[in-house]
Order: C-alpha cells, then structure tokens, then sequence
C-alpha cells in the first residue's frame, strides 16, 4: 500500500460558472457560502484564488482570502501568469504561503516577495505546455532573495507534466536556476509552502520521506530527465513503498 501526503486546497475561485453573470455575485457565495462549509467540514487546509485580468481582481481575491483567514484556511495565489496584476504584491500584504506562476511580475513585486515569508512557486511547465516562450527569469527572483519552489501544476487544462525531474530540467534550462538551486526548490522551500516543518531536509527530528536514486551526482537528476529508471528506492516515514 503506498501512503501518501495529501494536503488539500479549495480553488472555488478559479474561473466564474456561466450562470453568474458578474463575478462579485460569485465572489460574494465563495465568502459567504463556499468558505465557511469548506472550513467547518475540515475539507482543505489552504485557499487558493487566481488572480488575473478577466478572473478574479486584486480587491476581489483579498476579499476571498481574508474571508479564508477568517475560517482558518491560510492564503495562496496564482499571481501574474499572463500580465502583472498586482497579485505577487498582494500575496505579501496578504501573507500568502505562496505565490505560484510570477511569469509577469514586477520588480516591485519581486522586490516584496524577497522581503516577506511567502515562497515564489515557479511552473515552467505550463509555460512549455502552453507553447509560450515566456519563462520566468529565476535568476531575477534569486538574486532579489525570494525563495524558490518549483512545482509541476499538473493539471488537465494547461499541464499534464508529473515528473518533477522534467520540471527541474526545465527550471535549470529556460529559467536559470542552478542544480542546487532546484534540488532546493523541490525539497525544503515547498515544505515551507505546505506549512510543513518536518519534511524536505535530511536531519535528525525530520520524516524519513526519502528517494534513493541509481547515480552518482545530483546533476544527474536533470541531465537523465526523462530516464524512469534512476530511482532504487522511495521511503516513506521509514518504510520502503518502492
């Protein structure tokens, strides 16, 4: 039996159904309705809400996550996957666990996330998926002192990439991180974005949640990318699933 993490997140806000005719009548049931019973049945840990031109505002998405603070659900955001919104700016302001995405931020977003707790989630493979060219410039974001994850967004509209190991390949290759940078942005910086404190490094008082691989450099990782054959063991909690 392989056991699992399941860290559940209500994205209620992510698109508008066709029966609401203007998104604050949405907006308004997601605060007023979706919010409370999501909390009060315990069905999710995090609220996400995309914030983007034609989805949900800036003023909209505060409203949603402040409700979501309110019921004890912590924030997250996409933010400025097509243009800059504003939204990298308010996920601090709103203490965001994460800002995912970021492919249009600006200096002075960047500037803020480098100053703050919130983690800058990059997805390059939904920028591949997409067919853009647009990817993220991570050395912008390193060198401001934000700290990095890179995550699949694995999903059936705009990725369908689950292999982590393409996407450190593709944040190593079109968006600058270095190997260790990504070996970081895989491990301890998404624990930090789950809110997970016992995971992501090698140390006394952490789970034993570990992948033994067939190599004899981390480099490898990214240079086999697309190899499924590298990996000898998973360990979880101490015990060999794999």
């Amino acid at each position: 039996e392989l056991k699992l993490d399941i860290i559940p997140t209500f994205l209620g806000a992510h698109d508008i159904p066709v029966e609401f005719k203007n998104t604050d009548s949405y907006v308004d049931m997601i605060c007023s309705e979706m919010i409370p019973a999501i909390a009060d049945e315990g069905l999710a840990k995090f609220c996400d809400v995309f914030c983007e031109h034609g989805f949900f505002s800036v003023d909209q998405s505060r409203k949603i996550l402040e409700t979501a603070k309110y019921f004890g659900l912590a924030p997250r955001l996409h933010a400025d996957e097509f243009v800059d919104s504003g939204a990298a700016e308010l996920a601090v302001e709103i203490g965001a666990c994460s800002a995912d995405h970021l492919m249009a931020t600006s200096e002075r977003g960047v500037e803020m996330l480098a100053n703050s707790n919130v983690i800058s989630t990059l997805l390059p493979g939904t920028t591949m998926f997409l067919g853009s060219d647009n990817y993220v410039d991570a050395r912008k974001f390193i060198n401001a002192g934000c700290d990095i994850a890179l995550a699949t967004d694995f999903n059936p509209g705009t990725c369908t990439i689950q292999s982590m190991g393409h996407i450190m390949f593709l944040g190593s290759v079109m968006c600058g991180l270095t190997v260790d940078e990504c070996f970081k942005a895989v491990t301890i910086n998404p624990s930090k974005s789950l809110q997970i404190d016992n995971v992501g490094v090698i140390q006394k008082g952490f789970n034993a949640d570990l992948v033994i691989w067939n190599i004899d450099s981390i480099n490898k990782i990214i240079y086999w990318f697309s190899q499924k054959n590298l990996i000898n063991k998973v360990i979880k909690n101490g015990q060999v699933v794999y």
